[in-house]
């Protein structure tokens, strides 16, 4: 569906739907950037939200009887505008929860029984990182054995053929 509604003018969102997921494509000529509810959403029990630009989940708000959803955009140099480097962008997922996790202290029980493949990144996933990978089902691991005394965001991603299917962070402060 190109360019559902949003709060916000300069901002354009256009939302990409399957049978199980939908995808939304966030492009923002702001310059000063943009953190902010921006378009409405229906919450549902057996999905989340997570911005997979960004990588954090995402939790819907009731405003005036409308759940919204946050988005956040980047600033940039105004004098961009007009040329191809103008512009920042953000992608939020509405996904099934696939993955179940629980973390005590360093240890991170986690469940996922679809896929074929799970990725666990200390910090955002770059193509310079290794992940942890891992068949889909039931786990326990201690984190600081694979990661060391990583302190922070641990993205956990559930795979199928390599497509994403689902996201979940945990963090240790």
């Amino acid at each position: 569906t190109p360019l559902i509604q949003t709060t916000s003018d300069s901002i354009w969102v256009n939302k990409w739907e399957t049978s199980d997921k939908t995808i939304y494509t966030i492009y923002s000529i702001v310059p000063q950037g943009y953190t902010g509810l921006l378009f409405d959403i229906t919450p549902t029990k057996k999905k989340h939200l997570v911005d997979l630009w960004h990588h954090k989940l995402l939790e819907p708000l009731k405003v005036n009887g409308r759940w919204m959803i946050e988005a956040q955009s980047k600033a940039f140099n105004a004098t961009d505008i007009g040329t191809n480097n103008e512009g920042e962008v953000d992608c939020i997922a509405h996904l099934p929860v696939l993955i179940t996790t629980i973390l005590e202290g360093d240890k991170l029980i986690l469940d996922a029984d679809k896929g074929n493949a799970l990725k666990i990144w200390a910090g955002e996933p770059t193509y310079e990182k290794k992940p942890l990978l891992l068949k889909p089902g039931q786990h326990i691991i201690l984190l600081s054995d694979h990661f060391g005394r990583y302190e922070g965001d641990f993205i956990i991603q559930l795979f199928d053929n390599d497509i994403l299917l689902d996201e979940n962070i945990v963090s240790i402060k």
